[in-house]
């Protein structure tokens, strides 16, 4: 934005009962209009739930109603094909999640039993040590062989 239009495009609202300055390349009243609307939807819901609610509550309440209003404007304007390509895309990551976590069982299925088996081995090593040492006098007699 220009330096000289900052000074023309920005005014300081209160908002919720903070005083906030707001700059824009669309004016004053365009930021008043801004101000105004989120005032009306805080103040709208606090009538709602009784006065006493948290400001930051009431703030999160305006950005989610703010939104909402957004998404559906946006959703009106997009073609059907355009919302079948995002809710692909929303599959298509719901999907890789999905797969992501099957990965990770899987990985941990995969240790689980490479640590059985690396028990079983020591087992069988035990097992083979001990009979070697039983039968350490019963070896046959050992064998040479030369080639000429």
């Amino acid at each position: 934005m220009d330096e000289s239009k900052v000074a023309e495009n920005s005014l300081a609202v209160k908002i919720c009962n903070e005083t906030v300055r707001v700059t824009s390349e669309e004016g004053p009243d365009y930021i008043l209009r801004m101000a105004n609307y989120i005032n009306y939807i805080v103040d709208e819901f606090n009538e709602k739930k009784g006065k006493g609610v948290p400001q930051t509550l009431l703030l999160v309440y305006a950005a989610l109603e703010l939104c909402n209003s957004l998404f559906g404007e946006r959703d009106n304007k997009m073609s059907a094909k355009e919302r079948n390509y995002e809710k692909m895309f929303h599959m298509e990551v719901f999907n890789h999640k999905k797969t992501q976590d099957s990965l990770a069982a899987a990985e941990k299925r995969l240790d689980e039993a490479e640590r059985r088996l690396n028990i079983l081995t020591k087992e069988l090593e035990s097992i083979t040590a001990a009979a070697e040492n039983a039968n350490g006098d019963k070896k046959g007699p050992a064998i040479d062989v030369e080639v000429k």
